[in-house]
């Protein structure tokens, strides 16, 4: 099955904190993100401590994207096998509406040959009047007079 999607998506760990309405970091990307055409889909905090929820983990994509949902999943009491966290940040998703080629069914043929019986095939072969077949014209004919 062939996916096919007809926009850009570019997501990570940015470390730009989009809630910031006072870092220069943050007033750059937005401006970028406006003159790109593009739109970061992600809209509540991505890392979240005792003191600070800062939104840091981004996807953007093209304004004219169609997506079917996005958002974050915590992560936070997920663990490793020393019991201790994997990550302080919640997992970001995206899901994009794709245009999925629909391809034509295919017909497979053959031929059982389990039951075949060369001694029976070839006393077949010995009863044809193969002069008959000489002055037959054309693959189709002789194949019908078979």
């Amino acid at each position: 099955m062939a996916v096919e999607v007809d926009s850009v998506i570019c997501l990570g760990d940015m470390n730009v904190d989009l809630l910031s309405s006072s870092s220069y970091e943050t007033k750059h990307l937005r401006r970028l993100l406006k003159s790109s055409n593009t739109t970061q889909v992600i809209t509540e905090p991505t890392r979240v401590t005792a003191t600070t929820a800062t939104l840091i983990d981004h996807i953007i994509v093209e304004t004219s994207a169609e997506l079917e949902r996005s958002g974050v999943i915590d992560a936070s009491r997920i663990k490793d096998y020393r019991d201790k966290n994997i990550t302080d940040h919640k997992l970001i998703f995206v899901e994009v509406k794709s245009k999925v080629e629909k391809r034509q069914a295919k017909l497979i043929t053959y031929r059982d040959f389990s039951n075949f019986s060369v001694e029976n095939a070839l006393c077949m072969i010995k009863e044809i009047n193969w002069d008959g077949v000489r002055n037959i014209e054309g693959v189709d004919n002789i194949f019908f007079n078979f």
